[in-house]
């Protein structure tokens, strides 16, 4: 009960924090062909609340073109990162490509993909995918949302466990559907039982209906807390894709 009720005040936070973004214009970088404006903040903002950083020591795409998302300390503060796309989209299939042991990460440590728009109509047609322990020990480390997230049965979690760096996490979302997956391995595929981790199929009212909408990559520190391990925490991302 600890860690839901830790939860449901990180996605207030999240919810709040998307619609007053005041980002320099210039801070951008080009992943999987499209641009990402870096989030970057010098003082504490949610979620977390954490700070942003754009240094290279933080975000970067590599020769291969994966990207690279990292939490690291300075001095007495954790930097963490956040991307938001330049791009609008809305009905489509959202893909995200990872390269690292995200069933791994520190327990204080939260990765995830969501849309956003900054209208407020549809609760901001955010839908969520979301990897963390949420500052617990055990238990789950991984979910599914449909904005708002305080309504019975817009919330799926699951447990992610991976034999290698790789997996691929997803959302359809369509007129009156969304439908969730998360698999092992390193293509987008339809799941079957040797590579599924978990899917959900989400059909209740209250689905957005398309609009302009933003995606947004983050990796930050639960209620901002230090890593418990005390070390720097690591995300590759190895493509992100929009198909319609």
């Amino acid at each position: 009960m600890q860690v839901i009720g830790l939860f449901l005040l990180l996605s207030v936070s999240n919810i709040a924090d998307s619609s007053k973004l005041s980002i320099p214009g210039n801070d951008t970088l080009v992943f999987s062909g499209y641009t990402w404006i870096i989030k970057t903040s010098d003082s504490l903002v949610s979620p977390g609340p954490n700070y942003f950083s754009k240094s290279k020591k933080n975000i970067w795409v590599d020769k291969d073109g994966y990207l690279h998302l990292k939490i690291t300390r300075r001095e007495d503060k954790w930097d963490c990162v956040e991307i938001n796309s330049e791009k609008s989209f809305g009905y489509g299939r959202y893909i995200l490509y990872l390269g690292s042991r995200v069933d791994s990460l520190d327990k204080n440590v939260f990765l995830g993909m969501s849309t956003y728009s900054d209208s407020a109509e549809y609760n901001h047609r955010e839908i969520d995918i979301e990897l963390s322990r949420w500052g617990g020990s055990g238990g789950y480390n991984g979910q599914f949302v449909v904005q708002p997230w305080n309504v019975l049965g817009n919330v799926y979690r699951f447990n992610v466990k991976l034999q290698d760096n790789y997996s691929v996490h997803s959302f359809n979302w369509q007129k009156g559907i969304v439908y969730f997956q998360s698999i092992c391995g390193e293509k987008y595929v339809i799941p079957d039982s040797t590579n599924v981790i978990k899917v959900w199929n989400y059909t209740k009212d209250g689905i957005p209906e398309s609009g302009d909408v933003k995606v947004k990559i983050n990796l930050w520190l639960v209620n901002g807390r230090a890593p418990s391990d005390s070390l720097d925490a690591e995300v590759v991302v190895r493509k992100f894709e929009f198909v319609k």
